[in-house]
């Protein structure tokens, strides 16, 4: 756990990490820039059912998905190449947040899924940026039933493109309490919501141009 793995898949490689019945994680992985084409990736619990599924993940994209498991053993993961050609690989499964995963303090990373959201201070500005590549960052905070609560997303002027708010997720109703938005370069939006019950909110914040974007959220 927490570790990233680099390696090479010519056909079919394998993983497994140890998991505790009833707790989250994430797992994140890359195809390589300079990998021979596509790869498809998924996972399994130690039951043997499905608990990350994915298709075709394209040379110089990273991916991040939450999944948990119901049983106590070893997930295992599978990484599907084509024709004996190269891939580069990188692939890491990280604890959740609530289980104590560190962050880096600069980059906020890991954070590119509910699992692993970067845990948000009120009253703190947080800058960041979605890197070439990277898909999705995720930012959590708690809330409690009747009070509202605002958060500004800045798409700052040297970004690249449009950014994707994805939505104010509630974990408690599994709901979205704010619905998705664009935010285009140079702008700012605040998104204001009241709590219908205690939870943990994630704001997502998606890239879908491949370009780079600095960002910065208040909240």
């Amino acid at each position: 756990l927490n570790k990233v793995y680099t390696g090479k898949v010519k056909y079919t490689d394998y993983y497994s990490v140890d998991v505790q019945k009833g707790h989250r994680y994430a797992l994140s992985f890359t195809n390589g820039e300079y990998s021979y084409g596509y790869l498809n990736y998924w996972a399994k619990d130690p039951n043997g059912s499905y608990i990350v599924s994915s298709s075709k993940k394209y040379q110089g994209v990273n991916s991040a998905n939450s999944f948990s498991s119901n049983i106590d053993g070893k997930a295992l993961i599978y990484i599907n190449g084509t024709d004996g050609k190269d891939y580069d690989i990188n692939l890491a499964v990280y604890s959740s947040t609530e289980d104590g995963l560190k962050h880096n303090t600069d980059t906020l990373e890991p954070n590119g899924a509910y699992a692993i959201s970067y845990p948000m201070v009120f009253d703190q500005t947080y800058t960041s940026s979605l890197v070439e590549g990277e898909t999705y960052d995720y930012y959590r905070f708690n809330v409690l039933k009747g009070k509202s609560y605002s958060v500004e997303i800045s798409n700052l002027s040297d970004s690249q493109n449009t950014i994707n708010m994805t939505g104010i997720y509630s974990d408690e109703e599994e709901k979205f309490m704010v619905s998705s938005a664009s935010i285009s370069i140079g702008s700012a939006k605040a998104y204001t919501f009241t709590a219908l019950v205690d939870s943990i909110v994630h704001v997502g914040i998606k890239d879908t141009t491949a370009k780079n974007h600095n960002n910065r959220s208040e909240e």
